[in-house]
């Protein structure tokens, strides 16, 4: 089997980039999402690690990380998004123009309200490889009661994922 891997990629500059991640804890019967924003430099401007107690599958965690994810951004005046998930089935419910008739319908249609908050706002697929910090951020939700947030600093459990990032 061949691994791919892949790197980060900054967004242009005047756009932010928001990648999203969830993890389910099947033994908690919880899960944890993960959210990092960025911006053209690769700065970071809000990392969060947070508990959801209600959640049945994956693809109910990954939609809650995009909503989430869109609700911790909607904010900071932000104008132009990309957001970035490795739920490739999602992203692709989340770029039609027609309402989904999936199980996640209803949070895909409040998703994509909040989306028009935005001048531009678009959901983008990437590897997994290419997500690693927001993997780590939704895994490090295991050890957090409600939410854990960072505003311009970044949490330990992600420092070795971003500095690996900088190296490819």
């Amino acid at each position: 089997m061949v691994r791919q891997y892949c790197r980060w990629e900054p967004p242009q500059p005047g756009t932010f980039k928001l990648n999203v991640d969830g993890a389910i804890f099947q033994n908690q019967q919880s899960a944890g999402i993960g959210a990092i924003l960025r911006d053209s430099k690769g700065e970071v401007l809000m990392a969060a690690s947070k508990r959801e107690s209600a959640v049945g599958d994956a693809t109910s965690i990954e939609m809650l990380a995009i909503l989430r994810g869109l609700q911790l951004t909607l904010h900071l005046g932000i104008q132009h998004l990309i957001i970035e998930s490795d739920a490739l089935t999602l992203v692709k419910e989340m770029q039609k123009t027609e309402p989904s008739m999936t199980l996640v319908g209803n949070v895909i249609r409040d998703t994509k309200e909040l989306m028009s908050c935005f001048r531009v706002c678009d959901v983008r697929y990437t590897m997994r490889s290419c997500n690693e910090v927001a993997h780590k951020l939704a895994r490090h939700a295991w050890q957090v009661t409600d939410i854990s947030l960072w505003w311009g600093s970044v949490p330990d459990v992600i420092v070795p994922a971003l500095w690996a990032e900088r190296q490819l």
